[in-house]
């Protein structure tokens, strides 16, 4: 799962998550976020368009194809110990997941 932060031509910001094989380079994972904004201008009426240039937009790999329980997992641990984390704050590097640059256990003990 990709996530994709870009600004609209009137300066807001969009966040569009795709679904996109983790291979997946970065301008079809965009072009299909393209492709989700343009739906929701529809369905929601917004008038403004994605900036496309360069540097206008972010794409990331939120969590691996096949590691949605592995996600899960982490956020639930961190929820009981009642602390605050999100997908968006879990790296990933070979399918391993370290927040702050440590193994997720490692950061739940030392918070």
């Amino acid at each position: 799962m990709w996530q994709v932060t870009a600004t609209g031509t009137e300066g807001s910001t969009y966040v569009y998550q795709v679904d996109a094989p983790d291979y997946a380079d970065q301008g079809s994972v965009f072009e299909a976020a393209c492709r989700q904004h343009s739906q929701e201008k529809r369905s929601r009426g917004i008038s403004e368009n994605l900036d496309i240039r360069s540097g206008s937009y972010g794409v990331r790999l939120l969590f691996p194809q096949g590691h949605r329980e592995k996600l899960d997992k982490i956020l639930e641990q961190a929820t009981e110990a009642g602390l605050t984390l999100s997908a968006e704050d879990i790296d990933w590097h070979d399918g391993e997941a370290t927040i702050q640059g440590m193994d997720p256990d490692e950061w739940l003990a030392a918070m």
